[in-house]
């Protein structure tokens, strides 16, 4: 069983013209959709998934994580 789910974060960089903003996916393929003009292709982010993160270069910063998640108890019980 898995401990957590693969979540990345992409960060954009001020210097083009955008204020810094943060989104969070689960799914690369998604994250590449979402944001044009990251300045990396979806299969160079695909080769580098199992090592060479965080990925950075002119446009933005991409960090791969876990995210943990609590089971709740019902309160009834």
């Amino acid at each position: 069983m898995k401990n957590g789910k693969t979540i990345y974060h992409i960060e954009f960089k001020e210097d083009i013209g955008r204020p810094v903003k943060h989104k969070y996916y689960t799914n690369l393929k998604k994250l590449c959709e979402d944001n044009d003009n990251l300045g990396v292709s979806w299969w160079t982010l695909v080769r580098l998934k199992t090592k060479d993160f965080p990925f950075e270069n002119g446009v933005c910063h991409i960090r791969k994580g876990v995210l943990i998640a609590t089971k709740f108890k019902n309160r009834s019980e």
